[in-house]
This record gives structure tokens, C-alpha cells and sequence, in this order.
């Protein structure tokens, strides 16, 4: 069975600004990962803090889905 993993969808598929915001959330995290085409994939179940770190990060709450 594979280990479980928190996907981020929607950003903007500019490599550098998806690849500044993975950096950020995997050291917010503590966590590992990787970022490519808009999707941020981070190592682990974090969806009870994502939204959070989102949010201080300057993304819109009410643009954050959690499933």
C-alpha cells in the first residue's frame, strides 16, 4: 500500500512560483516533495494544516478546497 500524499492543484503553471511555494510549504511541513506543471505534491496527509500555511502564504481562503 502506498504512503499517502497531499496534493495541491489549480496554481499557476509558472515552474518558479510553483516551485518557490513547494520549497516554502515542505520547510513549513517539515516535510519532502516536488512541484511540476501547477501541482504541488507533498509527502505525507497534511490536509489539517495546508489550508492554514495557504493562507499565511497570501492565497485566498475562500479559494482553498480540502478533500
Amino acid at each position: 500500500m502506498g504512503k499517502p500524499m497531499t496534493i495541491i492543484q489549480g496554481l499557476p503553471k509558472n515552474g518558479a512560483f510553483t516551485r518557490r511555494d513547494a520549497h516554502r510549504l515542505k520547510a513549513r511541513l517539515a516535510t519532502g516533495g516536488t512541484a511540476k506543471e501547477g501541482v504541488i505534491m507533498l509527502q505525507g496527509d497534511h490536509r489539517n494544516r495546508i489550508k492554514d500555511e495557504l493562507v499565511k502564504m497570501g492565497f485566498a481562503e475562500d479559494h482553498i478546497e480540502i478533500y
